[in-house]
């Protein structure tokens, strides 16, 4: 049997309200919600990070490790690599400097689109901004960051089933 530490979220609450001051989580602590209750089928799972710059509600950042105590798990805005990256999306905007939760697997109701969108078919993030970009097909590349499950006409929020995995940008 082997002896393993568990470490619960406090309320779930704490997931949507980041703060100045470094909560009860270790940087880089996960947790994964059942949101069944809810009437949703799908299980998020959150990663907890210090913010860099301000984070957008419904955006999308890199999530980088960093060697400063006290920033060990930080976000950046996407920049061209051809270095996997992890990712997460803020559901709630953050303040720069501030904790918080970034959601790493599950879905997302408020992700920002940089135009219009189909349901069904793969998005990815681009260099410079923190939206999803629909790949204009159901193919999934490097870039793939999860399946769109609305489709909106132009810019604006969409519904997206997101993958836990790295990306290139």
């Amino acid at each position: 049997m082997t002896n393993s530490n568990r470490f619960g979220l406090g309320m779930n609450s704490d997931l949507t309200i980041p703060s100045a001051v470094q909560g009860p989580y270790p940087l880089g602590f996960e947790v994964s919600i059942d949101n069944s209750a809810s009437g949703s089928t799908v299980l998020n799972t959150y990663k907890y990070i210090k913010s860099v710059g301000s984070l957008t509600a419904g955006g999308a950042y890199v999530i980088l490790p960093s060697n400063t105590a006290g920033s060990e798990w930080i976000t950046q805005t996407p920049a061209t690599s051809a270095v996997s990256k992890e990712f997460g999306f803020a559901e709630v905007a953050f303040t720069a400097g501030y904790y918080g939760f970034l959601l790493v697997e599950g879905k997302i109701t408020n992700a920002v689109s940089a135009g219009a969108t189909t349901a069904g078919n793969t998005c990815s993030l681009a260099n410079g901004v923190t939206t999803v970009t629909d790949e204009a097909g159901t193919t999934e590349t490097a870039k793939t960051v999860g399946v769109l499950a609305t489709t909106a006409g132009g810019a604006g929020t969409v519904s997206v089933i997101v993958k836990r995995k790295q990306v290139t940008i």
